[in-house]
């Protein structure tokens, strides 16, 4: 667990690929790169009569993983429609409920559109020298924008009717490429790894096989391992 200083450093963006419109299934996903320590991942999508959102990597109790946040439709949409205000730092400091009352989700706006904005889990108690969190994330701000806007969207798909059901994350695979959180309703291609070791196959984004992933990475000049350079390579193939 960690404190959130109000005055952190906020980091810059270089380019951003997204899915423009929703999925059938009522799916949306993002990707950019922080131009100091690479890409970073959002999704979201309608689950019943909730939204399940999934950022990476994220600081979970001082350890990178991905994190699942599940936004439930309370209210007749207002909770929702809270949450996209406070996305669009329509209000100076966004704060709404997580489900528990000793805990609580907020976010953190940055100041320009290039500018990080933070979502938190953290602490109930907010005090005037920061947040005590325990689970972070941070994205440009015009990337938490848009995810308000796909919120907004996606609330008529929710239904107010389904039974409260015990609540289960969709299994997920991670892309090889890229790392982006990848849902069995994605489109995936296979990767074959080298028949030389263990033969194994894994599905990787369609970013990565289109070689959509590498050009971003060059055109911003970001340097990555060698490894993964070799690997984003073979995945261009689409």
């Amino acid at each position: 667990m960690g404190r959130r200083k109000a005055n952190k450093p906020r980091r810059t963006s270089g380019a951003a690929s997204a899915r423009s419109e929703l999925g059938p299934a009522g799916d949306w996903y993002a990707t950019v790169l922080h131009n100091d320590d690479g890409l970073h991942h959002l999704d979201l999508r309608a689950i019943g009569n909730s939204i399940q959102l999934t950022v990476s990597p994220a600081d979970i109790e001082g350890t990178v993983g991905v994190w699942q946040v599940r936004l439930r439709n309370n209210e007749d949409g207002q909770a929702l429609r809270r949450l996209a205000q406070a996305l669009r730092a329509d209000a100076p400091y966004g704060q709404f409920d997580a489900e528990d009352e000793d805990r609580v989700l907020a976010f953190i706006p940055g100041s320009s559109p290039f500018d990080a904005g933070e979502l938190v889990l953290g602490l109930a108690e907010i005090g005037p020298d920061g947040v005590q969190y325990l689970r972070s994330a941070e994205l440009p701000m015009h990337l938490w924008t848009r995810a308000a806007d796909v919120i907004e969207e996606l609330i008529p798909r929710l239904d107010p009717a389904a039974p409260h059901e015990d609540w289960r994350f969709p299994e997920f695979t991670m892309c090889p490429g890229c790392a982006r959180p990848m849902f069995p309703d994605m489109w995936a291609g296979v990767l074959i790894h080298d028949p030389d070791g263990p033969i194994r196959a894994d599905s990787a984004c369609y970013h990565c096989m289109s070689g959509h992933t590498l050009r971003n990475l060059d055109k911003c000049g970001f340097t990555i391992p060698e490894q993964q350079r070799s690997l984003l390579e073979a995945l261009n193939v689409v």
